[in-house]
């Protein structure tokens, strides 16, 4: 830049010394992707793409995963899933479900998995309070705790326990030990 100053006395320039444009930073994630929805066949799941930084402009893209049914681990791409909006269907019975966000710019790209779901269940959503358990006197736990508790201590023998059916109940006996919080 060159900058001239002119008065009665005559003018000068001064001129300052040429800049680099700063070098473009790659994406890199802040914040996880999240889910949100119920985990039941026919029902909508949504993905937030996170928080990211790096330099303008940043594209996303989505693909959903299904996972092993405990842990969420030995997630495979669900082919031709990659909108914001996933429906789940009968393939995802008794497994979990996550999203990968990739965000790209200029500068090259860079991918996160959100937390899994809960296990996809094949019971409809219930708009009232869920049924509780009560231990002791004081103690209530909520179904779906219960639930997750109970598949996880079958997956050992690759069973998967669903809820009751509609109209149907659930008898459960329960032996505790523990500080529960």
């Amino acid at each position: 830049v060159e900058v001239i100053a002119r008065n009665a006395g005559g003018s000068t320039a001064a001129r300052s010394e040429a800049t680099t444009v700063g070098t473009p930073r790659p994406p890199a994630g802040l914040v996880l992707p999240t889910i949100t929805g119920y985990t039941g066949i026919g029902q909508e799941l949504t993905a937030a793409d996170g928080g990211w930084i790096g330099s303008p402009p940043l594209s996303f893209t989505r693909q959903w995963l299904r996972c092993g049914g405990v842990t969420g681990e030995g997630c495979t791409p669900i082919e031709g899933e990659t909108g914001r909006v996933y429906v789940l269907g009968p393939a995802d019975l008794g497994h979990r479900i996550r999203v990968r966000v990739r965000a790209a710019n200029a500068a090259g790209d860079a991918a996160a998995d959100s937390e899994p779901t809960r296990l996809v269940r094949d019971d409809p959503p219930v708009s009232i309070d869920l049924p509780s358990i009560t231990i002791g006197r004081a103690r209530r736990i909520p179904r779906q705790a219960l639930d997750d508790f109970i598949a996880a201590r079958t997956a050992e023998q690759g069973g998967y326990v669903p809820g009751p059916g509609p109209g149907q109940r659930d008898e459960v006996t329960a032996r505790v030990s523990g500080t529960l919080r």
